[in-house]
């Protein structure tokens, strides 16, 4: 298991991190910066292919770390997701947190989806820790979490 106390509180490598794990998996991925950015973390485009035509879907990514507090993220600390998304005319929103969502957020998340047309979707510790065991980017947790990482018997020297 990760233990997302080894990254810094202002959550700036947790933001680093989730990037690289899009970009490792083929997203085009624009990450706001430091500082103030109304809950817009990172954009990422997703390329969908099919047969006859090519589809673009653009994610609006919301991260939250309180890994130290332990805090679980609510309905609050989530922001107005709808109008969030439609400012910068996203599909979908995946808010990504080190600890966990309220089950009243996940409810928000749930009617967003079924009423606003906008594809919900989030990612708790454990969901994170599922997306950095894929082999495209299982490296990154001998970079971002070095004190965990000993736990795990593979390594990657190369990516």
């Amino acid at each position: 298991m990760l233990d997302f106390k080894e990254l810094p509180d202002d959550g700036v490598k947790f933001e680093q991190l989730i990037k690289e794990i899009f970009v490792l998996r083929g997203f085009e991925t624009h990450w706001t910066g430091v500082g103030t950015d109304g809950g817009r973390d990172l954009v990422v485009t997703e390329k969908l292919r099919g047969e006859l035509s090519e589809y673009n879907r653009k994610w609006l990514i919301s991260c939250k770390h309180t890994a130290n507090s332990g805090k679980s993220i609510g309905r609050n600390d989530a922001g107005n997701i709808t109008e969030d998304c439609n400012a910068i005319g996203a599909d979908g929103y995946i808010l990504v947190c080190s600890t966990q969502p309220t089950a009243s957020l996940v409810t928000r998340l749930e009617e967003i989806e079924k009423n606003q047309n906008i594809i919900t979707r989030f990612w708790d510790v454990i969901e994170i820790e599922k997306q950095l065991l894929k082999p495209n980017t299982f490296g990154l947790i001998h970079t971002f979490f070095p004190e965990s990482s000993k736990n795990y018997l593979w390594r990657i020297y190369n990516a």
